[in-house]
């Protein structure tokens, strides 16, 4: 399943950069984000918690940097996968940041998903959807946290690109499990 989330974030590059690298400012910004330890460097364990439907799992997994070009790119490979092996998550995300007019960027995440087990029996239109609220739920809480380094003068969310919105996205899924899962990415 290929899933994508754009939105935009009132701060530079390399602001924008320092903070999704940085697995104690990003972790509180992923939903249901429960823990993030630095293994090696560019190498991450996460846990994270996750609801679909009347199921709910916890899902450890590992994010690798694949690729890092500061401040704009990034590309991750994850895996990650619920006790007992009840479900599998095994992902490819890239992660770019593109400077806009003024002092806003674009960020954008496209993600190569494939999820087996008692989750990947749920239909790709449900886990999308799950995928954008949780992309939003990200994408609100890491516009919050920049915003309020800035003072209040700054842009209080992110504004969300609803041409991507309609494609769905397990950024939330996939940067839970990376960066806390995005503590990296």
């Amino acid at each position: 399943m290929k899933i994508e989330k754009r939105f935009t974030v009132a701060a530079s590059p390399d602001r924008i950069w320092t903070f999704i690298t940085d697995p104690e400012q990003v972790a509180p910004c992923i939903p249901g984000c429960k823990e993030v330890v630095l293994l090696s460097p560019g190498k991450y364990r996460a846990v994270i918690g996750v609801q679909v439907g009347p199921i709910k799992a916890s899902f450890a997994g590992v994010a690798e940097v694949r690729e890092e070009r500061p401040p704009d790119f990034a590309e991750y490979a994850i895996q990650a996968e619920e006790g007992g092996n009840s479900s599998r998550i095994s992902a490819v995300a890239r992660l770019a940041i593109t400077p806009l007019t003024g002092d806003d960027c674009e960020v954008s995440c496209v993600a190569e998903v494939n999820i087996s087990g008692r989750l990947g029996k749920f239909g790709a239109g449900v886990m999308q959807k799950i995928a954008d609220n949780l992309g939003d739920k990200f994408a609100a809480a890491m516009g919050n946290a920049l915003q309020q380094e800035r003072g209040p003068t700054a842009q209080a969310e992110p504004v969300v690109d609803t041409a991507s919105k309609k494609s769905g996205s397990i950024f939330g899924i996939i940067k839970r499990i990376f960066n806390a899962i995005l503590g990296r990415g």
